[in-house]
């Protein structure tokens, strides 16, 4: 008899159960592929509106990760005593061997909204003229003056101005009003989505797996630090897959079980084998 792991793995051989897994009935606003795109990128300038299309662009099988294991060590010089070489080796193949039950590689199209505009002038304002605290907070509103005096490590407006005779700050232009149908409004969102299978709801078991399997991976990939507006915070986003017969009246819920796992920033999912 297959088992759950075996039963998925024939399920996802075809791409339509997949595509389904990404974004289940009822999941119109894409939740599940948001949750994921938030596990690996972070947009400080752009809003993402709508996930417009999900494309699957190749998927692997039981895929091995190897987190390197380092050895430190010293060698001491029989001839002379005063002589220590200090060695420090990462051999991958010293490390733990883990393996990750379904690697996706997708293309996510979104619509985004842009939230800061370009920089469109730098101001620069003469301090010497301010006479006191309160003239110099009424001028520069925009600045808390205590923080940043604390911040600079002055105690008085003569040490202020000593230490910064003009102030500088940047002026934004207004960023575009959001347009749908304008591409400059469309990111396309590369995405590696690891999948592990587990047959049992052992919370605390699936937790350990999933961080061990993430910290493996982490070390053997680089992260590529900004992709098309984004910064790529994880070099792949992370689900774990539940039998949905594992929940009983005895188990925790669902949103329970997927709220935890959002902590970690890992999507929970429950699946039946076909």
């Amino acid at each position: 008899m297959a088992g759950f792991a075996d039963s998925l793995t024939v399920k996802y051989a075809d791409d339509a159960n997949v595509h389904t897994l990404l974004v289940p009935a009822g999941d119109a606003p894409r939740a599940r592929v948001r949750s994921l795109l938030a596990s690996v990128y972070s947009f400080p300038l752009l809003t993402i509106r709508s996930i417009e299309q999900v494309t699957l662009l190749g998927k692997e099988f039981q895929v091995s990760v190897v987190e390197p294991a380092e050895l430190r060590g010293t060698i001491d010089s029989p001839a002379d005593l005063t002589r220590t070489l200090h060695l420090s080796l990462s051999s991958a193949q010293l490390g733990l061997e883990r393996w990750v039950g379904l690697e996706l590689d997708l293309s996510v199209t979104v619509s985004v909204e842009i939230t800061s505009g370009a920089i469109e002038q730098i101001l620069s304002e003469d301090l010497s003229g301010v006479a006191s605290i309160a003239e110099l907070e009424s001028k520069f509103d925009f600045l808390d003056v205590p923080a940043f005096m604390a911040e600079t490590g002055v105690d008085t407006l003569d040490e202020l101005k000593a230490k910064f005779p003009r102030r500088f700050r940047m002026q934004y232009a207004q960023p575009p009003a959001f347009d749908p149908n304008d591409p400059r409004f469309r990111r396309e969102l590369r995405l590696a989505v690891c999948v592990l299978f587990e047959s049992v709801l052992d919370l605390e078991l699936a937790l350990r797996s999933v961080r061990q399997a993430r910290r493996a991976s982490v070390a053997a990939r680089p992260i590529v630090g900004e992709r098309n507006g984004g910064e790529v915070r994880s070099p792949a986003a992370w689900m774990v897959v539940f039998p949905r017969a594992a929940l009983t009246a005895q188990t925790p819920p669902e949103v329970a079980v997927q709220a935890l796992f959002a902590g970690a920033d890992v999507v929970a999912a429950f699946e039946t084998p076909n």
